[in-house]
């Protein structure tokens, strides 16, 4: 349980966030020629479908990485405004993750994205979802406190 507003903290997270991802992809560039038989390198691989254990490696790595950095950020522009139009986004993150799940991927499936599109496919598709995702967080936190499947959580589990 390490603070994560203390910079030392800050500076291990990015650290360890990128060795993280430049671990994975190195093994991933690495480990499928050394394989027998190479219809098990999609096990080594980092793309997101299927979800190998590199992907995950890669994916801690990346979340550790933007943490690193936004929390940095934050400290280093404490009175920004424009800050203030995630803070919606951070308190409905059940909501946000599942949609992005059950509706991002369904319409990228439905209108065959899902597998094999190129980098500026891959940035148009998730960055529609990011300011969807963002202007959904904030028309709802005008209303209520929580995300809809927070609200759920927090009145199930008490």
């Amino acid at each position: 349980r390490q603070s994560l507003a203390n910079p030392v903290t800050q500076r291990w997270l990015l650290a360890g966030g990128v060795s993280a991802m430049a671990l994975a992809k190195g093994l991933s560039l690495w480990l499928p020629t050394l394989l027998p038989n190479p219809e098990l390198a999609p096990l080594l691989a980092t793309q997101p479908i299927p979800p190998a254990p590199l992907y995950l490696l890669f994916g801690m790595g990346a979340a550790s990485t933007l943490i690193a950095l936004c929390l940095w950020l934050g400290r280093a522009l404490p009175e920004a405004r424009w800050w203030r139009v995630w803070l919606p986004v951070g308190r409905q993150t059940l909501t946000l993750y599942l949609a992005h799940i059950m509706l991002g991927m369904g319409v990228l499936e439905a209108i065959g994205w899902l597998q094999g599109q190129d980098l500026p496919e891959v940035v148009l598709a998730a960055t529609l979802f990011a300011l969807a995702a963002l202007l959904f967080a904030n028309l709802w936190s005008q209303r209520f406190e929580r995300g809809p499947l927070e609200w759920l959580m927090r009145r199930l589990c008490g």
